[in-house]
């Protein structure tokens, strides 16, 4: 049964854990330091799971309390206290909540600039380095690298025999080094690349989405993270150039998607449908309902409570509407509004899913600040359809499909191949798309 709608108290408990809270002026004081402090600390988690938790039913939180007590009051190190509030905190058994302590989240080390090339590898014995993604803006971007394309050897080292460390470790070297000559392999293609490494925020460019043709009319859109601030502007500013370029079918690769923010994924989904598409429950009722509209010219992602109220607003100037054919591409990998994405799309009837099936891990994660600083990211709330269809049992694909990174080194992704057969109506799967 439908949980009923949430009161006006939970409305309000909610709304409080949508929004980051302030560290106490008096949080670098050391208050993990003394026994009385870690009493604190370690009573400020318990309440926050038994407050704030999405199921208050979920476990027994004063028993789970009890067995951690003594083991965070008695730790004789930061570092001891940390590993005692970590262990207490995957006991809840919860794939969201974890105890991130004082180290900050989101914050310098995810702009970390560093020579790059822009591609992300992975080995393949026999064969040398298999391209997996070429990162835009990169200099492997800008020399037209491909996924799929083969690096058979990194200056005068051969990679094929090489084994994963060692092909690895050259390439890591000779970017160090300066300019970088490799030996690649395409098909049947061979060529040499002489690529000069650049300093980039690598992270940033790994999270952004990026899009082609595949064919004449087919669009294709790799969304790899919800993360980025500018997630929805850039794929509708994306989306919009591939429907000028004639695509009237699209593949939506979402493998490997771990999530990120749920105002983002409300402007992704806006591209394809406009109005509710999610309910967020928490503790018996329905707390919030993500919205997607578009007002003035400007789509605008919400999260709006029963009352009306906007818990949270996310804005796209110039949105594009995507009404032909569309596949999107899932594994194992993805989680958190990667999965709700795809679930969303099935269950409104607007999408084909292709891949394989996943582990339903759908919950909305707030993080709080204890009284040190210490920071834990807690499961606030449970999404699911808006007709209230459980998200948590995972997307089933409609037509199951895997990539191979054997099938990937000779140009053949077997996923995406899948779906534009769907797409074309073809009885069997195109052989090269890359």
């Amino acid at each position: 049964m439908r949980p009923a709608r949430a009161g006006r108290a939970l409305r309000a408990l909610l709304a409080a854990a949508l929004l980051a809270l302030a560290v106490p002026a008096w949080a670098a004081s050391g208050l993990w330091a003394s026994s009385q402090g870690r009493a604190r600390v370690f009573q400020a988690l318990v309440d926050v799971f038994q407050d704030r938790y999405w199921d208050a039913g979920w476990m027994d939180w004063q028993a789970w309390a009890s067995s951690y007590r003594s083991s965070v009051v008695e730790a004789g190190s930061r570092a001891a206290f940390d590993a005692a509030m970590r262990r207490m905190v995957e006991a809840v058994h919860d794939d969201h909540s974890s105890w991130l302590g004082l180290a900050s989240y989101g914050g310098a080390s995810a702009a970390e600039e560093r020579p790059t090339l822009g591609v992300l590898t992975s080995y393949l014995e026999g064969t040398g380095l298999v391209i997996t993604r070429v990162l835009p803006g990169s200099p492997a971007a800008e020399a037209g690298l491909q996924r799929g394309d083969v690096i058979t050897s990194v200056g005068a080292e051969t990679l094929q025999g090489a084994g994963r460390w060692d092909a690895s470790s050259a390439l890591m070297r000779a970017v160090e080094a300066g300019d970088v000559t490799l030996a690649l392999r395409r098909g049947r293609r061979q060529w040499e690349q002489v690529l000069r490494p650049r300093t980039l925020a690598q992270r940033p460019l790994a999270e952004a989405p990026v899009g082609r043709m595949l064919d004449a009319t087919t669009g294709y859109i790799y969304l790899p993270s919800l993360n980025l601030q500018d997630t929805g502007r850039r794929f509708h500013a994306l989306l919009g150039l591939l429907m000028q370029q004639g695509a009237t079918s699209l593949v939506l690769d979402m493998r490997g998607n771990y999530g990120g923010r749920l105002g983002q994924l409300g402007l992704v989904l806006g591209a394809f449908v406009e109005g509710p598409w999610a309910d967020a429950v928490s503790r018996g009722g329905v707390a919030w309902q993500a919205r997607y509209s578009v007002v003035d010219g400007v789509g605008i992602s919400r999260l709006v409570a029963e009352d009306g109220s906007v818990l949270s607003e996310d804005r796209v100037s110039d949105p594009v509407h995507f009404a032909g054919p569309l596949v999107v591409l899932v594994d194992r990998s993805n989680s958190s509004a990667g999965e709700v994405g795809p679930l969303v799309l099935q269950d409104l009837g607007r999408a084909t899913v292709v891949g394989v099936r996943t582990s339903g891990n759908v919950e909305a994660v707030q993080g709080f600040t204890l009284p040190d600083g210490s920071v834990v990211m807690v499961a606030v709330a449970n999404l699911e359809g808006i007709d209230g269809r459980a998200f948590d049992g995972g997307v089933v694909p409609t037509l199951s499909a895997r990539a191979s990174l054997a099938e990937l080194a000779r140009g053949y992704d077997a996923p995406v191949a899948a779906a534009v057969a769907l797409l074309h109506g073809l009885p069997f799967d195109p052989g090269r798309l890359f």
